[in-house]
Order: structure tokens, then sequence, then C-alpha cells
């Protein structure tokens, strides 16, 4: 497995993730835009020659926001999005970043255990956060 940084190229590849159930990703265009602008940041995780599977985020002084971790299913439960996690913790913590948030949907069960897994605490709960009005589970790690 290798890891490449993102950039406007992959911007189709982030979009994608609606077509796997990830309802919340970004648009093609968003993705662009905020790359661009220098709002966004992020990694490819390539396995078998293929994408599959990015985190994007952002920092502001010494904290970081996680927008979104995905794996594509036929990659799902290899520890991709855990490795893709890991590094960009470390990274955050070598670039300075003392505290990192995140939303989860209340129902991702999968992405709340790998959160909590990976030392994330949750802070608080966003009522009706999503389109869909699904509550928002906040979480937060001091790294």
């Amino acid at each position: 497995m290798t890891f490449l940084k993102i950039t406007v190229k992959d911007a189709e590849f982030i979009a994608s993730a609606k077509d796997f159930g990830f309802t919340d990703c970004w648009t093609e265009n968003m993705v662009i835009e905020s790359l661009e602008k220098g709002r966004l940041s992020g990694e490819i995780a390539v396995a078998d020659g293929k994408k599959a599977g990015y985190i994007t985020y952002s920092f502001a002084q010494d904290v970081a926001d996680i927008d979104a971790v995905f794996v594509l299913p036929e990659y799902r439960k290899r520890g991709l999005a855990t490795a893709l996690l890991s590094r960009f913790l470390s990274a955050a913590k070598d670039g300075g970043i003392k505290k990192v948030f995140l939303e989860v949907r209340k129902s991702n069960l999968p992405a709340i255990n790998l959160y909590s897994a990976s030392g994330f605490f949750k802070i608080s709960e966003r009522k009706k956060y999503y389109g869909d009005g699904e509550d928002a589970l906040v979480f937060s790690k001091e790294i």
C-alpha cells in the first residue's frame, strides 16, 4: 500500500464516494476549489495499483478537523482507514497540531469504533446535523 498527497486530479475519486453510500461527501467542484484555495488537504491510499481510500482534513493554527475518511467497500477491513488515520495523526502532531475534531453519523458504528480505538472521545452531539436529519457525534483528540 502506498499513500499519495491529494491533488485536484483526485477530486473525481473523492466525490465518487457518494456512489458507495457516503452521502455526505463533497462534490468534485467543492474539492477542487478547497484544494486550490488551500483549505483542504489529504491523502489517497493506493492498494493493488488502485485508489482505495482517502482522508481529507483542514488545519487552523494548532487545531485540525478531519472532514472525511473513506475506503472503497472491497478494501474495507484491511486496515486502510486505520493506516490513513494513523498517518494523519502522526503528521499533524509533527506539524504542531494540538487538537483534532471530527463529526460522525450517530449510526456509523464502524467509524465510531475506528475513532474510539484511535483515542478520540465523544465531546458532544449535534442534533439533525446531516441533511437527512440524522444526528452527528462530535469527537476530539488531543495529540
